[in-house]
């Protein structure tokens, strides 16, 4: 099957990759833990695109290489879905875990108790400890049609929230278009997803999570599927 879409990221793009496959949707995936990511093992070079450090991220990237016939894998010209760079479990736990609560963005506060944190503040820690996955987006969304999508709302945990908010937004800043299915599906900008929408672990979204995700993609045009492709899905 010839594909549509790139599709890169962490365990959260297990999902995206799902619902390609219930949707007939061809598709190359780079696909490294959380921590992999956060680890710089994942890098950016104007002439090679993304490159990785060795062992599985760079078998998985020459895979993926060899397969599109391109060094560079932007040069095939895919749209590309990605989803790293969010880390949730990583930052509540720096934040929520020691009793801190995030200040709103529009300055206000949602609970009485906690030691405040100042939106200036956890912009700063956000880019102290994401600056290689926003310099890597950064990179990305010049070369390439890149959407990166939010992982699923688990729950309505305030810090959570404003991470989710404060880390789309700087993406969308460097150029990357930003799309959170959980809204999508809730009509809601706070409101968690039923459980029945995630994983066991309550955490990763399921294959039918995933194939609304990707379905919105290509209603929107975000995938545009080849004729031939779409009859014979």
């Amino acid at each position: 099957m010839q594909a549509e879409v790139l599709i890169i990221g962490d365990s959260h793009t297990d999902c995206l990759a799902w619902g390609c496959e219930r949707l007939g949707i061809g598709f190359h995936h780079i696909r490294s833990s959380g921590g992999a990511w956060y680890e710089g093992k994942y890098s950016f070079e104007p002439n090679r695109g993304l490159t990785a450090q060795p062992g599985p991220p760079r078998k998985k990237l020459t895979a993926v290489k060899q397969a599109l016939g391109h060094d560079n894998i932007f040069d095939a010209g895919l749209p590309v879905v990605a989803s790293f760079g969010f880390n949730l479990g990583m930052l509540m736990s720096a934040v929520s875990g020691v009793g801190h609560e995030i200040i709103a963005k529009d300055g206000g506060r949602r609970a009485e108790q906690g030691t405040v944190l100042s939106r200036a503040f956890t912009e700063q820690y956000v880019e102290a400890t994401n600056g290689n996955n926003f310099r890597i987006i950064k990179d990305m969304a010049e070369v390439s049609s890149l959407t990166m999508v939010v992982p699923p709302r688990a729950d309505r945990d305030t810090n959570r929230l404003q991470f989710v908010e404060l880390i789309s937004d700087r993406m969308m800043d460097l150029g990357a278009d930003v799309f959170d299915p959980s809204t999508m599906i809730t009509k809601d900008l706070v409101k968690p997803l039923d459980r029945s929408w995630l994983r066991e672990d309550g955490i990763h979204g399921r294959a039918e999570y995933g194939e609304r995700a990707i379905k919105a993609l290509v209603d929107h045009k975000v995938i545009e599927r080849k004729k031939e492709a779409a009859q014979a899905a």
